[in-house]
């Protein structure tokens, strides 16, 4: 049993083994008549040979190089496996034997080279047992590598015979189990069975054995009591090994503890809980995307679609967006302005942004947050549409004011020739500039009108008190002489709205949904049929409520549109936003007020209402009797007008000054004038400061004051006019009916001559 025992230990250890292999190659060397040999490792390591020297006779081990025998063994291989005498510095020739050694632990064969007597060949047999040799070496090396392996691992490991005892089991066994190695070897498995695992039954157990006996692998979970009886949860993996009968033949099987994997799951199960309520809590839209479907989404999410979260998650997001968004690409972190399709089909505009590539619930997914951003949109394409309005009714209520001057001038003067002994010829061309200035002056009226005229949105505009009502046809005015271009060349208007027709309302924001309305109109008729195309605005007092109807004879709207056609984004019309209805909405509503819109018989009817009332018409007064006599003043900068306002008041004493500081020094000097004609507007001493300056020194004179004025560009001048009321004279004026308000004013002050 000792030499046994010796010839065991010999064979594990690696120095025993190589001096063996020694003996036998220099045994070899000696049968075949080599005078030296070697003993080479091939190997390919990414496609590249190498060749280690692993033994070498005395003789060698001074001659040969890493480099020589490489350079030896590729020759060799080139020649069949023999060197010619001098390829290693030698005289005589040298033999490359392969040898195959099994398990195979690299790409190419072991070799030996020997340089040996060419006519004493080697005998088979004398390698074969040496390809033995390299094999037990290599097989026992391997299984001390395996043995190291296993009983280092950090699973517990274990190794069982066909009748499930135990053969061996590792040090993370023992630890895991609590049982020593000597306790267990020997035994049953199944003594760390824990009884009260509900799993454990007869039908588990048949079951896993078929699985491991059949299939040759089973994984699965294992509850098992330790020795100190503490509960044990595992995984096990369960591999067969060996065939019936063989002398070897059982499983081998790895358990992997599953408490501190519990403890990680739990840990982030709970985590999942936490961001889910996190999310969940959020007062903004949030959803979970994977792979572009929605995941989770919260209550802000399934409030802003209108949809149910059960409908919602499985979702394909792209479904959700308006058809014109649904190629857009959110990157993460960058906002994006998209439009969300309610379930009714309504639309929403939300500022998008992605926090893509996080984790939820153990997978790659992304965060979409959105807001919903349509009412502010809405503000600010009021308040954009508001603030172009306002520009042109400046440019236009400033073109009005520019030419009242001249345009007081040329009516006068030509009124004044036309009055004196022109001969026919002129009279008929007095006629004609007369009839032409009338009509620049109509239009210069209705364009100065809009400078009382602010667009303003209701956020931004005070309450309207019901007091300070606005005249609805003097909106209505101004909004056709806006639009008067674009409906002159496409339609013609009717309207029918009374005098005195009065709307709780700001000029501004009546302004701007009369302007939509009728854009509205004009866009539904069809173009290059003037004379067919008809647009009537309707205005009646009903209750306490105002009521304006603007309609057209267009093609209406479309059935499927008809029903949101309020909500922002909704339009029947290509390019354009559909935000004009809504906003004109908003304006109604935010001052008590309604906005409707139906077909009618042939086009489209747009209801308009808002609190109002009927205002006191006043009724014409007799002709005053004319007074030909009294000095008046005539204060203004324009040398020209005043020139003419003198030739229109023949007659009278007219004394004319150019600038408010002089008509100042004036006033304060005797006689006094019985009628002053004051310009509002003027550089330096403005109408209104004269005016405030005369009451300090002859108060007396406030009383013969009459503004002229082309209108006022500051909220004190228009401020100024509303309080003097019938004290203002609009520019420009004919002369008949300067000369008729002068005899009002000079009526009872002024002895008739």
């Amino acid at each position: 049993m000792s030499d046994q025992r010796a010839n065991l230990e010999a064979a594990l250890r690696v120095e025993g083994f190589e001096a063996r292999l020694r003996a036998a190659l220099d045994g070899l060397a000696a049968a075949t008549g080599a005078r030296a040999w070697a003993l080479v490792d091939m190997a390919s390591e990414q496609g590249v040979l190498e060749h280690r020297l692993r033994l070498c006779s005395a003789g060698l081990s001074l001659n040969i190089t890493p480099d020589a025998l490489s350079s030896a063994m590729v020759l060799a291989e080139a020649a069949g496996g023999a060197l010619p005498a001098g390829a290693l510095g030698w005289p005589g020739a040298v033999q490359v034997l392969p040898l195959t050694a099994s398990p195979k632990l690299w790409q190419g064969p072991d070799a030996a080279l020997l340089w040996m007597d060419a006519a004493r060949p080697v005998d088979p047999e004398a390698l074969a047992a040496l390809s033995s040799a390299l094999s037990e070496q290599r097989q026992l090396a391997l299984s001390a590598a395996i043995r190291v392996a296993v009983e280092t691992a950090r699973d517990p490991i274990e190794l069982t015979d066909a009748e499930v005892r135990l053969l061996h089991v590792n040090a993370a066994w023992e630890r895991f189990t609590g049982y020593g190695r000597e306790e267990v070897v020997g035994r049953y498995a199944s003594l760390l069975r824990d009884p009260e695992a509900p799993v454990h039954d007869p039908a588990f157990y048949r079951y896993t054995e078929h699985a491991i006996h059949e299939v040759g692998q089973w994984v699965g979970f294992v509850a098992s009591r330790a020795k100190d009886g503490r509960r044990l949860s595992q995984e096990v993996s369960v591999s067969h090994y060996g065939q019936a009968g063989d002398r070897f033949c059982g499983n081998f099987a790895v358990r992997r503890s599953l408490e501190g994997r519990a403890a990680r799951e739990e840990a982030l199960a709970l985590s999942h809980l936490e961001l889910r309520a996190l999310l969940l809590a959020f007062p903004v839209p949030v959803a979970v995307l994977r792979e572009g479907r929605v995941l989770f989404c919260n209550g802000s999410m399934v409030e802003l679609l209108q949809r149910s979260a059960e409908a919602l998650v499985g979702a394909e997001l792209r479904a959700l967006l308006h058809p014109e968004d649904r190629d857009e690409v959110l990157v993460d972190g960058r906002p994006a302005e998209l439009r969300v399709l309610r379930s009714d089909g309504a639309v929403r505009l939300v500022d998008a942004i992605s926090a893509g590539r996080v984790s939820f619930e153990g997978a790659p997914a992304a965060i979409l947050f959105m807001r919903d951003r349509t009412e502010r949109r809405l503000q600010r394409e009021q308040r954009a549409y508001g603030d172009r309005l306002s520009a042109v009714v400046t440019i236009a209520s400033s073109i009005g004011h520019e030419v009242n001057n001249p345009l007081g001038v040329i009516l006068a003067t030509a009124t004044s020739l036309l009055e004196g002994e022109a001969r026919p010829a002129q009279r008929e061309a007095l006629s004609d500039l007369l009839e032409a200035t009338r009509r620049v002056m109509t239009v210069a009226g209705e364009l100065r009108s809009l400078s009382s005229l602010r667009a303003e949105s209701p956020a931004a505009a005070a309450p309207v008190d019901a007091a300070a009502a606005v005249p609805v046809d003097g909106v209505l005015n101004a909004a056709l002489n806006l639009s008067g271009n674009q409906l002159r060349h496409l339609t013609r208007v009717e309207r029918d709205c009374p005098e005195g027709l009065l709307a709780v309302i700001s000029e501004g924001d009546l302004l701007q949904v009369l302007m939509q309305l009728l854009i509205n109109a004009a866009d539904a008729l069809t173009g290059g049929r003037p004379a067919d195309n008809r647009i009537s605005v309707r205005g009646r007092l009903e209750g306490d409520s105002v009521v304006l109807v603007v309609e057209d004879n267009g093609h209406g709207v479309d059935l499927d549109v008809l029903p949101r056609a309020f909500e922002p984004f909704v339009t029947g019309r290509a390019g354009r936003q559909g935000l004009g209805l809504a906003i004109a909405r908003s304006i109604a509503l935010a001052h008590h007020g309604a906005l409707s819109l139906e077909n009618s018989g042939a086009g489209a009817r747009a209801t308009l209402r808002l609190p109002g009332r009927m205002a006191a018409v006043a009724r014409p007064t007799a002709a005053p009797t004319p007074v030909r006599s009294g000095r008046v003043l005539v204060v203004d900068d324009e040398p020209s007008l005043a020139r003419a306002i003198q030739r229109a008041l023949r007659g009278y004493e007219v004394e004319l000054v150019h600038d408010g500081a002089d008509a100042l020094a004036r006033l304060n000097e005797e006689p006094e004038p019985d009628l002053i004609l004051c310009d509002l507007m003027m550089p330096g001493l403005t109408g209104p400061a004269v005016y405030e300056a005369v009451g300090r020194i002859r108060p007396h004179l406030q009383a013969r004051f009459l503004f002229l004025t082309g209108g006022a560009f500051t909220e004190e001048g228009r401020s100024f006019i509303r309080r003097m009321g019938p004290r203002v004279l609009e520019k420009p004026f004919l002369p008949s009916a300067l000369r008729a308000r002068v005899a009002t004013e000079l009526q009872g002050r002024v002895p008739a001559g």
